[in-house]
């Protein structure tokens, strides 16, 4: 079993490296056991994060998203400095963006700026789903970004292998979880029909494939909150953008579906051509089953909100199985 170095051991290590006495206070999830991050907290620089990763490919993947977008004009953390270690276990230092988490936003009574600020969502949203300047090459410099060869794989691709992976896995057999998987599939094969999941990757965009309030950040200013950052790029990949739609759509749109205009207004000014059509929304409709499908195999004990988020869809999805509603 590996060892993961503790808070000590890194402070002695960043202090080292940054030639002065800094200290390291930990926020972030470290039960999740996925990476630690820490505020460094130095006597003569601005806070900086420290971020430590468990497993080499979402070192990969941040590290490189980070370095792509420093030239991107978003409002994403700048890349300081990274390390790794033999095993491929890496840090990143980047800087601290300014404001509380949109989670914590949203539990203040003076909170009022909500849908202004899914329209800025929207907006970065936008630019982010922009980014294609990404080479899938096996020697590309990007490739942890990338899924695999360029040209090879498509959305129906990636989306087949892992609903096979997904009934592999241990799931309950219980009549929501077989009806999902056979909706899923139902979608995919309308989509396949349809052309609109032929797309080959090296058309694809980064996405973040975490887009979640908890990774947003806001800062309140003299007409209330406003969006100032998105974090955490531990999952982006060169993928279909249906997924990033999906992910808001379970923790937001679900019950709030005048915020899912709201953001789509913002992402229009930075994708004008997209339209909310019947293609569209089953894009985000396969996305939205496969991350829950997902979730119901891992985070029962681990993230059980998210198990229970991911449980209430599917629950859902099976008892409107006789309306157009569907799963969204």
């Amino acid at each position: 079993m590996k060892t993961h170095p503790d808070r000590a051991t890194l402070q002695v290590e960043m202090s080292k490296h940054l030639q002065e006495n800094i200290t390291l206070m930990p926020i972030g999830n470290h039960h999740l056991k996925r990476h630690q991050v820490y505020k460094v907290i130095s006597p003569s620089q601005p806070d900086r994060i420290l971020k430590y990763h468990y497993l080499p490919q979402t070192f990969n993947r941040e590290s490189q998203a980070l370095s792509l977008l420093a030239n991107k004009s978003l409002a994403v953390p700048e890349l300081l400095w990274t390390d790794r270690y033999e095993d491929g276990r890496g840090l990143i230092l980047m800087t601290m963006l300014p404001g509380i988490s949109l989670t914590s936003a949203l539990k203040l009574k003076d909170q009022t700026n909500t849908p202004l600020i899914f329209e800025q969502i929207g907006m970065l949203l936008g630019q982010l789903h922009k980014v294609n300047d990404i080479s899938c090459a096996i020697d590309s410099p990007w490739n942890h970004l990338c899924l695999g060869t360029e040209g090879m794989i498509t959305p129906a691709t990636v989306q087949r292998e892992r609903l096979e992976y997904l009934q592999q896995k241990q799931m309950p057999d219980e009549n929501a979880i077989r009806y999902a998987i056979h909706y899923a599939k139902d979608l995919l094969d309308l989509g396949i029909r349809e052309q609109s999941d032929l797309a080959p990757q090296n058309q694809w965009p980064l996405c973040h494939l975490d887009l979640d309030s908890r990774n947003c950040l806001v800062l309140k200013g003299e007409d209330g909150y406003a969006l100032s950052g998105l974090l955490d790029f531990e999952h982006a990949q060169r993928f279909d953008p249906s997924a990033d739609w999906a992910s808001l759509w379970r923790s937001h749109f679900r019950d709030h579906r005048e915020l899912f205009q709201a953001t789509f207004n913002g992402y229009l000014k930075h994708q004008p051509h997209h339209r909310i059509d019947a293609s569209f929304l089953q894009g985000i409709e396969r996305q939205l089953l496969l991350q829950c499908l997902g979730g119901i195999t891992w985070a029962k004990d681990i993230a059980p909100s998210y198990y229970k988020q991911c449980n209430e869809i599917l629950v859902d999805g099976f008892n409107n199985r006789h309306t157009e509603k569907g799963f969204l």
